[in-house]
Order: C-alpha cells, then sequence, then structure tokens
C-alpha cells in the first residue's frame, strides 16, 4: 500500500511539473506571438546635420522606421535611439554606387527584454541596427529596402 501511494504521489507530481511548464511555456508563446506593437513612445531621435537632406526629408525617413519598428508585432522589443549619420552614409553610397539624394540610412538601438528576454545580469540586451531606406524621386516617400544587425 505504501508502495502505491509512493507512486501515485510520484506520478502525480509528475504531471503537475509537466502541466505546469506547458502552461508556462504556453504563456511565453502567447506573449511572443501576440502581435504587440513594438515600444517607440521614448525613442531618442537625433536627425543631425545635413548637407545632402532637409530636416523634413529625414524625419519623414525616421516615421518610416519607427512605424515599421512599432508594427513589427514583437511586444518585446523598445526602440531608444534613432539616428541619422552623414559620414557613414556617403561613405556607403560611395562604396556601392548609390543615388545620394534617394537613399538614406538610418541607425538605431534597440532593447530585447521586456519580460523573459534577459541575461543574466538582469540588463536588457542592446540591438544596433542600422536600416537602409530608398524612394523613386525626392518627391516620393521613402520605402524600407532592407537592413541589418550590426556586429
Amino acid at each position: 500500500m505504501k508502495k502505491t501511494l509512493y507512486r501515485l504521489s510520484i506520478m502525480l507530481s509528475i504531471v503537475i511539473t509537466l502541466a505546469t511548464s506547458i502552461g508556462i511555456l504556453a504563456y511565453i508563446y502567447h506573449e511572443v506571438r501576440s502581435g504587440r506593437p513594438g515600444v517607440v513612445a521614448n525613442v531618442q531621435m537625433d536627425t543631425g546635420a545635413s548637407e545632402i537632406f532637409s530636416q523634413t526629408e529625414i524625419e519623414s525617413a525616421m516615421d518610416v522606421v519607427k512605424n515599421a519598428f512599432a508594427s513589427s508585432g514583437t511586444g518585446w522589443d523598445e526602440l531608444v535611439e534613432l539616428w541619422y549619420d552623414e559620414c557613414s552614409f556617403v561613405w556607403a553610397a560611395e562604396n556601392r554606387g548609390w543615388d545620394e539624394s534617394n537613399t538614406i540610412i538610418l541607425h538605431t538601438i534597440s532593447y530585447r527584454g521586456r519580460g523573459f528576454d534577459y541575461n543574466m545580469s538582469g540588463r536588457r540586451f542592446c540591438s544596433p541596427w542600422v536600416w537602409f531606406l530608398f524612394r523613386d524621386s525626392p518627391c516620393q516617400p521613402w520605402t524600407i529596402a532592407g537592413g541589418g544587425k550590426i556586429l
């Protein structure tokens, strides 16, 4: 009788542990896939000085990036910095043969870690990113053509 109770208690413990683990994993999956927008409310923007673009053109490109980030649907990321750096842009445009008046590169830093995505020190992960935007002419809106994480 004692062996049977012992085995039942072990099996019950395993079932409870599995059910709890499945519940936690379901919660995490739901949170990641919930489609909540990325956070852009407190982003610090710096348009920098430019001889190529007007302040309005740079801000327009920044709005495109902010909207794309906000609609990314992760809900776990927070955009904290967004800036234009003309020196790095001119270097990239010259090396790739881009039309400088219809191409722009913006830099961002975002934090991951609203929830379970903290590293061991408790700080959020920092993700530097570069965005490539193009337009057909100065009268046309910017569109994101690509981008990538800066290693």
